[in-house]
C-alpha cells in the first residue's frame, strides 16, 4: 500500500474533470443532461458535463468529487492487494471483496436517470472487462470466481416522478391517512 499511496492517484483522476466516455448524444437511456432534480459535484453551479472543477474542488477541501470515481480507484487499489499479497499464487482459496460505490453515489446524487449514472455504468463496464483480463492474466482463465451484489435498487428522483406525472410523496404523510 505504500508504494500504491506514493503514486498519488486521487490527483491524477481528477486533474482532467470528468467528461463523458461517449460523445453526449449517444447517451439516449438518460434525462437531459441539466435536469432539476440532479445534485451538483462540487463547487459547480449546474449538474453538467464536462465537469472541470474536481481538482479545485480537493484543494478548497470541499465536498470530495472522488466518490464518482471510486470504483476506478478501487479496481487499481485491488490490483495492488493482489500483487502484494500474491492471492491466487498457490492452492489456498483466497477471498477478495470489492465495494464499488460510485453507482450508488452517482445514483442518490443526479438520480438514475442522468447522464452521470449513465456514463458511470459505461465506465464500470468497462473497467470490469479490464479487471477481469487482469484476473485471467495472473490467477488464470477460469481459475477465479466472481459474487456480484447489490445493497438495494435505485428509484427514480421525486422531481423525475413528478415531471413525468407518477404519483409520489413521502410515506409519512400517506401513513398519517391511515391512522
Amino acid at each position: 500500500m505504500k508504494n500504491f499511496n506514493s503514486q498519488n492517484l486521487p490527483d491524477q483522476l481528477v486533474a482532467n474533470g470528468w467528461n463523458t466516455l461517449l460523445p453526449i448524444n449517444q447517451y439516449t437511456e438518460s434525462s437531459s443532461d441539466n435536469s432539476p432534480w440532479e445534485g451538483l459535484l462540487g463547487s459547480s453551479k449546474t449538474p453538467v458535463f464536462p465537469y472541470s472543477n474536481l481538482a479545485e474542488v480537493i484543494k478548497l477541501k470541499r465536498q470530495h468529487p472522488l466518490h464518482a470515481f471510486r470504483k476506478y480507484f478501487n479496481f487499481k487499489i485491488v490490483e495492488a492487494s493482489v500483487e502484494g499479497e500474491n492471492l491466487g499464487s498457490d492452492d489456498i482459496t483466497d477471498i477478495l471483496a470489492i465495494n464499488l460505490a460510485s453507482t450508488d453515489y452517482a445514483g442518490h446524487k443526479f438520480g438514475p436517470n442522468s447522464i452521470e449514472v449513465e456514463d458511470v455504468y459505461l465506465r464500470l463496464d468497462q473497467d470490469l472487462a479490464k479487471f477481469f483480463k487482469y484476473l485471467d492474466g495472473k490467477v488464470g482463465k477460469n481459475q477465479y470466481t466472481v459474487f456480484v451484489s447489490a445493497d438495494h435498487g435505485g428509484a427514480h428522483s421525486v422531481g423525475f416522478l413528478k415531471e413525468h406525472k407518477i404519483n409520489t410523496g413521502f410515506l409519512v404523510k400517506e401513513w398519517k391517512k391511515f391512522k
